[in-house]
């Protein structure tokens, strides 16, 4: 979809009639089991809603052998496996059927091959909810009993009506008698080449740099195949590294990605499959500290796509789950951003002459609907509006439009909303001139040490004054200010970017990232200037 010009009425009689037929019979999700599906010869359990596809095989450890959007398929099946069972022993090979499966992690704790019951043990796997809003398929695996006794996974996947997103929740259990410590690591692998063709180069995996990243400005480790492999891609884009599949290496790297995504990506077709998780700052991860890893395979034409939870520490009979979500969307790379509105190709942009200004960016989005562009002063308030777009996961979004900026207008905000009218999530925004909203106050000396100092007040309701301080002697630099919840999950970001030296000020509202209230509780405020850090507590009391 390619959108210019300014006017409001025509693009939102389109849109009212577009959250017509989403918001009546259109996209509702749907499942149901299906003996030999695709002539697979496995039972499967399939997922759909007019967008996307999602089957799971429970003999097979439940493994998730399609999700495709529009038809596209993402995900490798291997043909030579198709209809085989197999029974684990204490001796089994690995049975490589490809499709999305859990290990737990680290790899070298388990040697090879991995852990069959786990691997391709049958799975119990039943209907939790059958409705045309969401459809739950609910997978409960079996226990273990030889290189990692004691563990089972469970697995929950969700699909919505109108939307690309799938919801995986899964979960590690101990069913042994011993504490044991490990990481749930996902696994998905992915196509590699069109049907009868060995184009391999048209297959990319991207992925955010960690600013301070322990492997380096590129933001990886290479685990195996060589540091000169040419697959390997650093910074393609500002903050972005990559993986360009070519099948002449089984190779593999990791990385510390804070950034919560990865995304695979046929560049011919122009489809992107992603996945978007939490990263908890601090926390232990395996594999020296990979929170996503990508490997190549040089045999079977596949490439994985892998998450990996941080290390945690289960007690007997404890459980931990690790949650993620799935998104697909009609968008060639390198992609820049993903979130829960969609992925970012091109960002935002405004050209003007003062007059009128053109604003332009590329992107693929995760739901049917309508993206607005909101136009806000410094103080957030709104502007004015430059029209609500139909979207769709099934189209990249193209936006060039031109017109005239309301007075006053300092930011462009993309808002995506679902055919029902219910916001989703910030597409993307644009700052038209650098005002971070911190406030220096000239009257403080100024200081010598980096640090937060206590908010005020605190406790707080509803917004409270958070105060900091540059040292002068670095004459300003590139600050991350982040709230987090008790749980280490990222809330808000007030400050992200270059800010002078000297003692300043933010208030935060007590909203998250989508301008919506928080709940009573503890937050985390912390403040990061290179390998500098600072916490410190705030307490909300609606």
């Amino acid at each position: 979809m390619r959108y210019k010009g300014w006017s409001l009425i025509g693009v939102a009689l389109v849109c009212f009639a577009l959250f017509g037929i989403v918001h009546g019979e259109e996209f509702p999700a749907t499942v149901q089991s299906q003996e030999n599906y695709q002539d697979w010869g496995w039972l499967s359990y399939v997922m759909d809603n007019g967008l996307i596809t999602v089957a799971v095989v429970p003999d097979i450890g439940a493994r998730v052998m399609q999700y495709d959007l529009n038809g596209h398929p993402s995900i490798y099946v291997n043909p030579d496996e198709l209809e085989n069972v197999y029974t684990p022993t204490d001796s089994s090979p690995w049975h490589n059927y490809g499709g999305f499966k859990n290990w737990p992690a680290p790899q070298d704790r388990w040697g090879w091959p991995p852990p069959p019951t786990l691997d391709f043990g049958a799975y119990k796997v039943e209907v939790a909810l059958d409705s045309a809003d969401s459809c739950v398929v609910s997978c409960e695996g079996p226990v273990e009993q030889w290189k990692t006794a004691g563990l089972r996974f469970d697995r929950n996947l969700t699909i919505y009506r109108g939307s690309s997103r799938v919801r995986v929740e899964q979960t590690l259990t101990n069913e042994g008698e011993t504490e044991a410590r490990w990481s749930v690591w996902d696994i998905t692998q992915s196509i590699v080449n069109h049907p009868g063709e060995e184009d391999w180069t048209n297959f990319w995996v991207y992925f955010p740099i960690k600013a301070d990243s322990k492997f380096g400005e590129d933001g990886f480790q290479v685990m195996s195949g060589g540091a000169t492999n040419p697959q390997w891609k650093a910074n393609v884009a500002e903050g972005i590294s990559a993986v360009q599949y070519d099948h002449n290496s089984g190779a593999k790297i990791g990385s510390d990605s804070d950034g919560g995504w990865i995304a695979y990506v046929d560049e011919r077709d122009g489809y992107t499959y992603a996945k978007k998780f939490s990263y908890f700052e601090g926390a232990e991860y395996p594999d020296k500290g990979s929170s996503v890893e990508v490997y190549t395979s040089n045999g079977l034409p596949y490439l994985e796509v892998e998450v990996l939870s941080p290390l945690v520490d289960l007690a007997p009979g404890a459980s931990y789950t690790f949650t993620e979500d799935w998104y697909a969307a009609k968008v060639h790379g390198p992609i820049l951003e993903v979130n829960e509105a969609g992925a970012v190709r091109n960002r935002l942009r405004a050209e003007g002459d003062g007059g009128t200004t053109r604003l332009t960016g590329t992107y693929g989005v995760f739901y049917v609907g309508a993206v607005e562009i909101v136009f806000q002063d410094p103080s957030g308030h709104i502007t004015g509006s430059g029209g609500m777009l139909p979207v769709s996961p099934s189209e990249m979004f193209e936006l060039d439009r031109t017109g005239k900026l309301p007075s006053g207008t300092k930011k462009v905000v993309l808002e995506l909303t679902n055919g029902n009218g219910e916001f989703i999530g910030i597409l993307d925004v644009l700052t038209l001139k650098v005002k971070t909203g911190i406030h220096l106050r000239e009257s403080d000396p100024r200081p010598t040490k980096f640090g937060l100092r206590p908010n005020l007040p605190n406790p707080f309701n509803p917004s409270t004054t958070i105060v900091f301080d540059i040292p002068e002697n670095r004459g300003g630099a590139d600050v991350r200010l982040v709230v987090y919840d008790s749980l280490g999950q990222s809330i808000r970001t007030l400050v992200d970017g270059r800010v002078r030296s000297g003692t300043s000020s933010v208030v935060w509202d007590g909203r998250n990232a989508f301008s919506r209230e928080v709940s009573s509780g503890v937050y985390l405020c912390q403040l990061r200037m290179g390998e500098l850090v600072d916490t410190k507590k705030m307490v909300l009391v609606r």
